[in-house]
């Protein structure tokens, strides 16, 4: 969906955003922060999204489509807003902080518009999803599925209740995971809806392996299947190659949460940008083996 804003002459907004009603009662809602407000620079899983029952409606906004001068005149953002319709708006909204790294809309700001404006977003819509997984069917990160993975494994290895499923399900992630594994070891953590690898992404992302490796270390402890150990190790040595000599730690933190950056290195640090989430995962899983 592309919704374009054409002044004539310089207009002065309050925001250009499209607002769209669910027609059902929500019973289960989506949205990466708390309080429903996103804007694109911060977004840690770029989605809202309400659904009742096997019904689900949800926008993705095009983060493609955004620039750094669009985005320096007025944030692009996201608002779910539950008891209010349900309501969901995407476009063109002033953000404020609240608290470290939680925004909400600035309904005080005016900014000003004097080029065309486009608001490009995706709508997703389904009546087949299973009840409160429809968010499922969107935000596909091969680094949030391991991470789970890793910890249902360690309740299965706890004997605690409902774990007989556990195994059987993490082999399948475990699968699917190998069979896109790169030629020099690297573990992909971004997919397609049919499930390709998005290499560009998933390069961005490389130290991503890290955990990964982790939870194929903790799988083969588990099922020790062979083709677990040579992927988790391969895992590893592209972890000794590509990123520890480099430190290079770029994984979603780094780029998209809180702390937006830039893949460029620093003259005046003398580094290349950092975050500690995959090196923990990363330390985790060289222990391990």
């Amino acid at each position: 969906m592309v919704t374009r804003f054409v002044p004539s002459g310089v207009a002065a907004l309050k925001q250009a955003a499209d607002h769209l009603k669910f027609s059902r009662r929500s019973d289960w809602s989506f949205s990466p922060s708390v309080g429903g407000f996103e804007p694109a620079a911060q977004c840690k899983a770029p989605l809202i999204l309400v659904q009742n029952d096997r019904v689900a409606f949800g926008i993705v906004p095009d983060l493609v489509a955004l620039d750094r001068k669009t985005l320096k005149r007025c944030s692009h953002a996201l608002d779910l807003d539950v008891p209010g319709g349900p309501t969901l708006a995407v476009g063109f909204m002033p953000a404020k902080l609240v608290r470290h790294a939680v925004f909400s809309l600035d309904a005080a700001r005016t900014w000003t518009a004097d080029t065309p404006l486009e608001n490009s977003y995706y709508l997703f819509v389904t009546a087949t999803a299973p009840p409160a997984q429809a968010y499922r069917q969107v935000v596909r990160m091969g680094y949030d599925m391991c991470w789970t993975g890793y910890w249902l494994l360690r309740w299965r290895a706890s004997q605690l209740p409902g774990s007989d499923a556990i195994l059987p399900r993490c082999q399948r992630l475990a699968q699917f995971m190998i069979a896109r594994q790169s030629r020099g070891g690297m573990l992909p953590t971004r997919f397609a809806d049919s499930g390709a690898v998005e290499e560009v992404r998933s390069r961005t992302v490389k130290a991503e392996t890290g955990p990964v490796v982790l939870f194929l270390w903790e799988l083969y402890r588990q099922g020790r299947s062979p083709k677990w150990l040579e992927a988790a190790k391969r895992g590893l040595d592209f972890l000794d190659r590509d990123v520890i000599p480099l430190r290079q730690w770029y994984d979603f933190e780094t780029f998209w949460s809180c702390s937006p950056r830039k893949v460029k290195f620093d003259q005046r640090s003398g580094q290349w940008p950092a975050n500690n989430l995959a090196l923990g995962q990363t330390v985790a899983a060289y222990l391990a083996a």
